[in-house]
């Protein structure tokens, strides 16, 4: 059964509700985050947005939460629920897993991983982006944040000051995660300056080889916040 449900983690609290898409033939996951790619500009340029939560609203337009997260596949829909929102749940409902798949053009997933069967793993880092490390004790909304968008190593998307190898999400080897190479297949924050890995930037980059997401990347076909391959988006769910 699959159904958008509307969900108010903290019942009166600070946190607004949202109409989240719900998959429960797939285990009771909740979508939390669907970035869909297109020539437009899809993803905020930012760190705050990922923080706070975000709607597309046009391309290079966002509202600064998320009202309705859906398998939106026309690249006029993406959205994010706030770091908060998935603590909450967390604490709350008792989530403590995460699924991240990529999307094809047709908006099916394609490669999924998953912290419930161990080809994914939670982490978190003392040190580096203090919007992340916020959370270093919740390991569920700190790998939350960093694949949705921030950046590990600091809290900016300057590509001559803010990135750097490390803050990696271990997956198990194979697929457009990683192929696996080195001692530490996973999504890694890679791309400081004079490293030659693909190009500086990234705010996460499939260790060796594989997808990479930089969202202040906008423009053509060839420039979007997708690359290496280039997946047309990903979704990110988070349950029991």
């Amino acid at each position: 059964m699959r159904s958008k449900v509307r969900i108010d983690p903290d019942g009166p609290g600070a946190i607004a509700a949202a109409e989240l898409f719900c998959d429960m033939k797939g285990g009771g996951l909740t979508l939390v985050a669907n970035i869909y790619d297109s020539v437009g500009d899809d993803a905020p340029n930012n760190t705050s947005y990922v923080v706070s939560g975000w709607q597309q609203t046009a391309s290079g337009a966002w509202a600064n939460s998320a009202s309705k997260v859906d398998r939106d596949a026309t690249g006029k829909g993406s959205a994010a629920v706030s770091l908060a929102f998935v603590a909450a749940l967390k604490a709350i409902a008792g989530q403590q897993n995460l699924t991240m798949c990529f999307v094809d053009e047709n908006g099916a997933d394609t490669a999924c991983r998953k912290t419930a069967d161990g080809s994914m793993t939670l982490a978190s880092y003392p040190t580096g982006n203090p919007k992340l490390t916020a959370y270093g004790a919740d390991k569920l909304t700190y790998t939350y944040g960093r694949l949705a968008g921030l950046p590990g190593p600091a809290d900016c998307y300057d590509t001559n000051a803010c990135f750097g190898s490390g803050y990696c999400i271990a997956v198990q080897p194979g697929g457009t995660f990683g192929n696996g190479c080195g001692t530490q297949p996973g999504i890694c924050g890679f791309g400081a300056v004079g490293q030659a890995i693909e190009q500086p930037g990234f705010v996460w980059h499939g260790f060796c080889g594989g997808a990479a997401y930089a969202p202040y990347r906008t423009g053509a076909a060839s420039n979007l916040e997708l690359t290496d391959p280039n997946p047309s988006g990903f979704r990110i769910l988070i349950g029991p």
